[in-house]
């Protein structure tokens, strides 16, 4: 039961949780910005810092998996070759 003084409480969509991001990343205030979504500011830096977490994470699992990429595309190349190596080893058998 919300206690005199407490803002409503509302639960945000994902559209708006981005659209209220782009808003302050462009300088708007963030209490105009939460008292319009009614929400407390406080939420709204939650919101913030969570999504900067999540950017650094996706951008941590890119670089892993371009590494990995990367190790991937070498050991196929040398599957290759050995594949030409023993192609030509049976030619030459035959």
């Amino acid at each position: 039961m919300p206690r005199p003084g407490d803002r409503a409480e509302r639960s945000a969509s994902s559209p708006d949780v981005r659209a209220a991001l782009q808003r302050l990343a462009a300088g708007e205030q963030p209490e105009s910005i939460a008292d319009e979504l009614g929400i407390p500011p406080s939420t709204l830096r939650l919101w913030r810092d969570r999504e900067q977490r999540s950017e650094v994470a996706a951008e941590d699992r890119l670089a892993t998996l371009e590494r990995e990429n990367a190790r991937l595309r070498k050991l196929v190349e040398r599957l290759r070759l050995d594949r030409y190596m023993l192609e030509q080893l049976l030619k030459t058998r035959s």
